[in-house]
């Protein structure tokens, strides 16, 4: 799933959540797609369901447009996030079952005002990272990646760099 947050107002934001399925039968096949966008306390903030019909042997792309009311943004010192649960039924079976997080954000970039997020002006502070964990070596603990992560915000860095090798997804 793709999930982005194209528009964003005082009192509501659009959240655009793209779900790629594939049909690997021979035959066309009717599914069931029902998206639930809940926010960090598990409140539902909106349901959608739609039918779709996937032909054999493809794929079919599914992209819906969800209306949050009164959204939570993301922020640097206020985290937010939603989760995305993502379900395919077919035959009033559940076949496939997905979350996602996710904030509600926007990013801009202006050559007057540089990096804006959520339209305020913010200046990245960052520093470049090594995939490896010291003398723990390249094994990527949960704990050691949470750490660098706390060592990088308490220094005041707000961007991070990775070089030569790809974070974990632990990092991440």
């Amino acid at each position: 799933a793709k999930i982005t947050t194209p528009e964003i107002h005082e009192n509501s934001a659009n959240v655009e959540v793209a779900v790629t399925r594939q049909n690997d039968d021979d035959k066309e096949m009717a599914a069931q797609i029902t998206i639930h966008l809940k926010d960090k306390n598990g409140k539902l903030a909106d349901t959608v369901t739609e039918n779709i019909m996937v032909e054999g042997n493809a794929e079919n792309r599914f992209i819906k447009q969800i209306q949050v009311k009164n959204p939570v943004l993301w922020s640097l010192e206020s985290p937010n996030l939603y989760t995305a649960e993502i379900v395919i039924e077919v035959g009033n079976k559940i076949i496939d079952n997905y979350q996602q997080s996710f904030g509600i954000r926007s990013i801009d970039f202006s050559a007057e005002k540089g990096f804006l997020l959520n339209g305020k002006s913010l200046l990245l502070k960052g520093g470049c990272l090594h995939h490896d964990n010291g003398l723990l070596g390249a094994a990527a603990f949960d704990r050691a990646e949470i750490r660098k992560v706390e060592i990088m915000k308490a220094n005041g860095f707000n961007a991070i760099r990775f070089s030569h090798n790809p974070p974990s997804e632990s990092f991440l």
